[in-house]
């Protein structure tokens, strides 16, 4: 299917899932700050000391082996709240790559939709002008045999020349609708036979305005994102406030193989254990300056959490103003076909019984082809509209387009 294709190779979701990744990445090295720490280190080289008087001078090579594991005890909560802001970044990147993947889907169903279109229009706007150039050669063959009117070939003349300018354009918008194909899914359009109008998803749509509110809210990949990014500014605050005002406490374990180090010759072995605390401070009060940075962070992400709220309400709004106009205006559309279709059927017979003009029922047989062709746009346009909806309230997955 050519949207498993597009979600399986497009550039902007694999960048996601690299996002995500790293993000994940990232959560295992916060994570690693609760665990033990082993530094070993080899040396080698030559000393030479020259001692005071009555002490022998020393001159050998050298050689030493240490290891040290240092143990963080506690830090006030500093690496926890390290290791909370790596998990709501992580789960921030996966709502980020939720909504990128909705955002794709949808621009991928808008161009299959336009394309369907455009096709559908060029066909109607190709039988408009050939039933027209039909209507008018027969016209025509009337005048050569002195039985039609010269004045209606010269009208059916001008409703061709309006048919071929209408059919130039619909190539035109065809082929701007295969460019935009091709630059959503990577592919050309295949066979446009094959291709018809997406269903609308009546099933997965809510019911009401309200229910598409309480639904957004809840399931929004662009509320949830700017909420974890509202989590990782809380932790990166507390984060803050525990490395630059609290101490950190480690137990150290060392041990050392030495040889002719420090002008003692020989082999020599050290062992040590003990409890460091320390507290980095500087003084140009700096930690002050880190935390109120983090605090405005926190304001500031707290700030856009909520513009975003708002933003997400106007959008589920204009969405579902826009979906309920558009199944209006299909409606009528349809009707309005259905009108001009009996129009002309009547208007074919008055025709061939002598109380219809050529020009009448070419205008009759152009309003049917246009108002098929726009009653076929409108409900492309409700289609779209719909999955509009799905994608504002966070709702639009694989499922709901099968």
């Amino acid at each position: 299917m050519l949207l498993d294709d597009l979600l399986k190779s497009s550039d902007r979701l694999v960048a996601a899932d690299a996002d995500v990744e790293g993000a994940r990445n990232s959560l295992e090295v916060a994570r690693g700050g609760w665990y033990p720490t082993l530094t070993p280190t080899v040396n080698y080289g030559y000393e030479k000391q020259n001692k005071p008087s009555f002490s022998q001078d020393t001159a050998a090579y050298r050689n030493e082996y240490s290891a040290s594991l240092k143990q963080l005890v506690w830090d006030f909560g500093a690496t926890n709240a390290s290791i909370d802001k790596a998990a709501a970044t992580h789960q921030q990147s996966q709502s980020v790559r939720d909504g990128t993947r909705q955002s794709l889907m949808l621009e991928a169903l808008s161009a299959y939709t336009n394309l369907v279109r455009t096709l559908q229009q060029l066909k109607y706007a190709r039988d408009s002008e050939a039933n027209i150039r039909k209507q008018t050669g027969l016209e025509e063959a009337k005048v050569d045999l002195g039985s039609g009117l010269s004045s209606d070939v010269l009208q059916a003349k001008t409703q061709l020349a309006g048919a071929q300018a209408n059919r130039i354009q619909a190539e035109f918008s065809l082929a701007q609708a295969q460019n935009r194909f091709r630059n959503v899914f990577n592919k050309p359009m295949q066979d446009a036979k094959s291709m018809v109008l997406p269903k609308v998803p009546v099933d997965m749509l809510p019911a009401t305005l309200a229910d598409a509110l309480v639904t957004a809210r809840a399931n929004s990949p662009s509320i949830k994102a700017a909420s974890f990014a509202v989590e990782a500014a809380r932790s990166q605050m507390e984060a803050t406030r525990a490395q630059g005002f609290m101490p950190k406490v480690e137990a150290v374990g060392e041990a050392r193989n030495k040889r002719n180090v420090g002008g003692t010759m020989g082999t020599q072995q050290e062992f040590l254990a003990k409890v460091e605390v320390s507290m980095p401070f500087n003084l140009g009060f700096t930690a002050v300056n880190s935390l109120k940075a983090s605090e405005s962070s926190v304001v500031s992400s707290e700030r856009r959490l909520a513009e975003g709220r708002d933003q997400i309400e106007e959008q589920v709004g204009n969405a579902w103003e826009n979906y309920m106009h558009q199944k209006a205006r299909a409606e009528m559309l349809k009707n309005q076909a259905n009108l001009a279709n009996e129009f002309l059927e009547l208007a074919r017979k008055e025709r061939s019984l002598g109380n219809r003009s050529l020009i009448d029922v070419l205008a009759g047989e152009t309003a049917l082809i246009g108002a098929q062709s726009q009653a076929a746009s409108a409900q492309a346009d409700v289609v779209i509209a719909s999955y509009t909806v799905l994608a504002v309230i966070g709702a639009l997955e694989p499922p709901a387009v099968r």
